[in-house]
């Protein structure tokens, strides 16, 4: 950008631009939404992979 200015190019400040500002898309909805999942990812993913890390370790594919 600052070549640009060097090069006298200006910005057109003035195009119609829709919706609101960067990082104000989240609304209260959007964040109890991300709050249930992030609760629910620890008992679904660590929960299987910790079962199939025991089965292999079962089955005898890792060397102890």
């Amino acid at each position: 950008m600052a070549f640009l200015a060097r090069k006298g190019y200006r910005h057109d400040s003035s195009a119609a631009v829709a919706g609101s500002p960067r990082g104000h898309g989240q609304n209260r909805e959007t964040t109890q939404e991300r709050r249930k999942k992030e609760a629910n990812k620890s008992t679904r993913a660590n929960h299987n992979r910790r079962t199939m890390a025991d089965r292999k370790r079962n089955k005898g594919m890792i060397p102890s």
